[in-house]
């Protein structure tokens, strides 16, 4: 239960950090920058860092409930399974927000879904930015310029 509990509260709060970069540069008016060359060590060795602290005082502050609670069971194999619980949980609603997720970015932002050349609305925006970086006309594959 703890694993699909932390994983659950993982996917929401990758959710919520997705929205608040999405925010940020809306208001910036500016493309998400590409990560420095040392970005992604730092982040993956900061990240399993936190989350082996994060699930040490876990297990440290749940001990000292069940020690006043009066409770003596603990199972370590369900100690152990919890964080894969937990990563497939994750993975599993990350891959089905973005099945539903998908089709609509595409179809309003196609350069956000890695589309830049290809027009796939309805109504002709498709492309567009309302920012002074606006292209003057749309550009759909296989057409000449």
């Amino acid at each position: 239960m703890q694993g699909l509990v932390w994983g659950i509260t993982a996917a929401i709060g990758y959710g919520l950090g997705v929205l608040a970069a999405w925010i940020w540069r809306a208001f910036a008016d500016r493309e998400p920058r590409r990560p420095r060359r040392r970005s992604w060590p730092v982040f993956f060795i900061s990240a399993a860092v936190l989350v082996v602290v994060s699930f040490g005082l876990g297990q440290y502050w749940q001990y000292e409930i069940r020690k006043l609670m009066g409770v003596t069971d603990y199972s370590i194999p369900l100690v152990i399974a919890s964080p894969f619980v937990a990563a497939a949980t994750f993975c599993l609603l990350l891959r089905e927000q973005a099945a539903a997720v998908a089709p609509q970015l595409a179809e309003h932002h196609p350069r956000q879904a890695g589309e830049q050349d290809r027009c796939q609305h309805r109504n002709g925006l498709a492309g567009r930015s309302f920012s002074d970086r606006a292209p003057d006309r749309l550009v759909v594959r296989g057409q000449a310029e």
